[in-house]
């Protein structure tokens, strides 16, 4: 029997535990708005009512599959987590933070 096709390759477990890991520390400071729909998507972090992070996609989104704005996303929580982990070093140094994350 032929496969013409490659099988996508299994979810990483390491990064399914970098997803939990980086909610976890969005979940315990700053605040996030997210905003996803079928014509768009959109993520704003704030910190002390300052705007820390922020990414939108509108034209590109539309044209995405499903699986390629999964992506996307999960990209944009990775990236707003490390700038807040980063303002946490800043804040309460290296040895505090890593306590949090």
């Amino acid at each position: 029997m032929h496969h013409s096709e490659v099988t996508p390759a299994a979810p990483r477990p390491d990064l399914q535990l970098e997803l939990v890991q980086d909610l976890a520390i969005l979940c315990d400071g700053p605040m996030v708005d997210l905003q996803i729909s079928f014509d768009g998507g959109l993520i704003a972090m704030r910190s002390n009512d300052k705007l820390v992070f922020q990414e939108a996609a509108e034209g590109r989104w539309m044209r995405m599959n499903g699986a390629d704005r999964a992506r996307l996303l999960a990209g944009w929580i990775h990236t707003a987590a490390m700038k807040y982990r980063a303002l946490l070093v800043g804040r309460l140094g290296e040895r505090k933070s890593s306590e949090v994350a």
